[in-house]
């Protein structure tokens, strides 16, 4: 008996659908008479994308701000606890600070304006301080390097080896396509309730006439053979997500939610969230930030905007991508990554400490959005 395999793939864009194409071929003596009676086998088994992908040492670890040409910052006593990447310039006002032994690197100039701003603390220094221009301070308003405890920046800054991590880039023509549940991919079998429209006029366009509501006061269940997304109203009411979804337009919530499972919802157009919850565990009334609760398994949600993100009185437990600003303003929280063009922390919000190195969902956008974690499942189109 003998095998061998070829590995075939019929891409759409940037991402692969992989196979392997078997062939068993066994060989005997021939019974009736001379030779060798031989047959052969055909099979394929398909690959689909582990559930989450490794992230280590990506930019799915920080705050990441990728526009060179703005100020990303903070402002109005927002108090920032975790990693941060500024490919431009890093604005700090009124009383926010960065605390914690966390990572700071700024591509740019980092400014900070009021006396109360300060970076680090002399008993706890941040773990990296990388600011590759220097920094101007209440203190020390003329541009300089290094920035040192007189700016109230702990540790010294350092201008020289500052890191590159490659910005992550979202694919929304391909996922328009293969997301499932999405446009190509509507509610099939088992799929109950009112369900949701992903999409009008099957053209990429943003056109869904309303924001797409992820969380609205009727139940629904949309089931795919790639995917499911199931909505259960609640105080709070519980999302159920596996795969990676895709709406073509703008996304909302109007009630909160405690979501289950690991997916990646695309919205092409902007995403808001006003005095509701996301969260991966919820305690009491809100979600559990504490350092440690959530460790981003065996629950993580992506949220991918193709627009701005404007969080406020909210508190948001999962990951952010953004083509465009993400605001978080009103004392609402975000515990997870933030990658996007710039974003704005204000009004007494925050960033809280979140696990690192955790594994995202296989529709997170990375640099090259190229699956690196694969599954096989059971043969398929036996022939022979």
């Amino acid at each position: 008996m003998t095998w061998n395999g070829t590995l075939s793939d019929n891409p759409t864009g940037l991402l692969h659908d992989y196979k392997w194409q078997l062939t068993a071929t066994g060989t005997m003596a021939n019974p009736s008479g001379s030779g060798a009676l031989s047959r052969s086998i055909t099979a394929d088994v398909p690959l689909i994308p582990k559930s989450t992908q490794a992230t280590s040492g990506s930019a799915w670890n920080y705050i990441y701000s990728w526009q060179p040409s703005t100020c990303g910052g903070s402002a109005n006593n927002s108090d920032l606890r975790t990693n941060m990447y500024f490919e431009g310039d890093f604005c700090m006002s009124n009383n926010s600070q960065l605390t914690g032994a966390v990572s700071l690197i700024v591509h740019g100039k980092t400014t900070m304006t009021s006396p109360q701003n300060a970076i680090g603390t002399s008993g706890t220094p941040l773990a990296q301080n990388f600011m590759k221009l220097g920094c101007s301070s209440k203190s020390n308003s003329t541009l300089h390097t290094p920035c040192t405890s007189a700016d109230k920046v702990y540790p010294n800054s350092v201008s020289t080896g500052v890191p590159v991590i490659p910005r992550p880039v979202a694919s929304f023509t391909d996922w328009y396509t293969v997301a499932s549940p999405g446009p190509a991919n509507g509610c099939g079998t088992g799929s109950t309730g009112t369900l949701p429209v992903f999409d009008n006029n099957t053209t990429l366009d943003g056109s869904l006439p309303t924001a797409a509501n992820l969380t609205p006061n009727t139940a629904y269940d949309c089931i795919t053979p790639k995917g499911r997304l199931k909505w259960v109203p609640g105080s709070p009411g519980t999302l159920m997500i596996s795969g990676t979804v895709f709406f073509d337009g703008p996304g909302q919530m109007s009630g909160s939610a405690n979501y289950d499972g690991q997916g990646a919802v695309y919205f092409n157009g902007s995403w808001t969230m006003w005095q509701n919850n996301l969260c991966a565990i919820y305690t009491g009334s809100n979600c559990n930030t504490t350092a440690g609760a959530w460790t981003g398994a065996p629950d993580i949600l992506v949220i991918v905007a193709n627009g701005t993100t404007s969080i406020g009185q909210s508190t948001f437990q999962g990951a952010l991508y953004s083509n465009g600003q993400v605001t978080v303003s009103n004392s609402a929280q975000v515990q997870g990554p933030i990658v996007a063009t710039v974003f704005d922390l204000q009004n007494q919000t925050g960033t809280n400490i979140f696990p690192l190195n955790m594994a995202v969902p296989f529709g997170t956008p990375t640099p090259t959005n190229d699956i690196t974690e694969w599954t096989m499942t059971p043969p398929v189109n036996y022939a022979g």
